[in-house]
């Protein structure tokens, strides 16, 4: 099983891939669980970008973002031929919800349609709005230079449900990020659960 959690910066997915992670380990007799974050560190200058020490065009970043989740393909690919539940921190879904701004949401999902990805069994887009996301962000850590630009974000979060609306590439659920952990993670576990009886 591929599993895929997206959402702007501060909508809680660290939290609720670290939730789901220790349900699915914690399961009886259950599958040896992988998780792969993204950005790696096999792509400095993508962190560098980001920390606002190097400058990247819209193209440049796009093509990094997605060689960087292509360059992990064959590793994933071998993982679930094993039997194990991949969990992905963002995916290729980001790099359009984030580089379409400037390349066009479109041009970005045309592009990755004719590309041989990994389809996910599950996209959960954890929703939340750009202000308050901000907001737990601050509290955390000093913002990079996507978290600190409101607009920039909500620009983001919209591109998001249109992937989601679309089902892009995978069967989406939105959830709303705006509420208690458990309370999110009880309907995570519940979504997990319906592509199992699926399976």
């Amino acid at each position: 099983m591929l599993i895929v959690f997206e959402g702007i910066d501060g909508s809680g997915k660290e939290t609720q891939v670290g939730m789901c992670r220790d349900y699915l380990k914690g399961k009886s007799g259950a599958a040896e669980v992988v998780l792969h974050k993204y950005p790696t560190g096999n792509f400095r200058e993508l962190h560098k970008y980001l920390e606002g020490k190097s400058e990247l065009d819209a193209k440049s970043q796009f093509l990094l973002f997605l060689a960087d989740i292509a360059n992990e393909q064959k590793d994933i690919r071998s993982e679930l031929m094993q039997g194990k539940i991949v969990i992905l921190d963002r995916y290729v879904f980001s790099t359009i919800a984030y580089q379409g701004e400037h390349l066009g949401t479109k041009v970005c999902m045309d592009l990755i349609s004719k590309l041989d990805f990994l389809k996910p069994d599950l996209a959960i887009l954890l929703d939340l709005p750009a202000r308050k996301a901000m907001e737990r962000k601050q509290k955390q850590k000093s913002l990079d230079r996507f978290e600190s630009d409101a607009v920039f974000l909500e620009s983001v979060r919209n591109r998001y449900l249109k992937l989601a609306k679309e089902k892009f590439n995978s069967n989406w659920v939105v959830l709303n990020a705006d509420r208690e952990e458990k309370t999110i993670h009880a309907d995570v576990v519940r979504e997990i659960s319906e592509i199992d009886k699926r399976d």
